[in-house]
């Protein structure tokens, strides 16, 4: 975890000014930001305690607020969360802070919902290649520990042996090769 700059709350950003608002007749909210981008949100969470902080998108890409301190995190905010609980967004977007996209999560549960990391050469999450086997293995992390799940001569059957053991192990949580219908 980075340390916050010196000199500015909440974490090396500043929000300068009031953020406009416009409401939409679906009942959602999009708050412009300072740095021209928008986030959403539902527009009963558009409270006035929302609407008399000023907003910002921090270092780490999240909405957030460092006047009137304490400096916080719009989605935290939102939740109503503690200190400590973690929070995940369902859609992987993090300027989507609407009540439905966003939930308390462990640590555990937020991995599970992380996408495939970006130096991933098979294109699949879970998969990678075994040199010495001349296969696909299959594989999935669940609290610091790898479980290995086998290995498969096509890429896609390691994919789908991945999907099956995330869904068992992580429920809604689990971010899938595949999406079944």
């Amino acid at each position: 975890m980075r340390k916050p700059r010196r000199g500015k709350p909440g974490g090396g950003f500043e929000c300068i000014g009031a953020n406009k608002v416009e409401h939409l007749p679906n009942g959602l909210t999009i708050m412009h930001l300072q740095d021209w981008r928008s986030t959403i949100l539902w527009t009963s969470d558009y409270t006035a305690e929302v609407m008399n902080r000023r907003w910002c998108v921090d270092r780490d890409g999240y909405v957030a607020s460092s006047w009137p301190l304490p400096a916080v995190r719009l989605h935290r905010f939102i939740l109503g969360l503690q200190k400590g609980i973690r929070t995940d967004h369902k859609d992987h977007n993090k300027l989507n802070n609407c009540r439905d996209n966003i939930r308390p999560a462990t640590p555990t549960q937020n991995g599970a919902n992380m996408v495939k990391p970006p130096h991933n050469t098979s294109g699949f999450k879970g998969v990678s290649w075994d040199k010495r086997r001349m296969r696909w293995r299959a594989y999935i992390k669940k609290d610091q520990h790898q479980r290995h799940l086998g290995h498969f001569p096509e890429v896609e059957d390691a994919a789908m042996a991945y999907d099956k053991a995330a869904i068992e192990l992580f429920g809604e949580f689990a971010k899938l090769n595949y999406t079944f219908e």
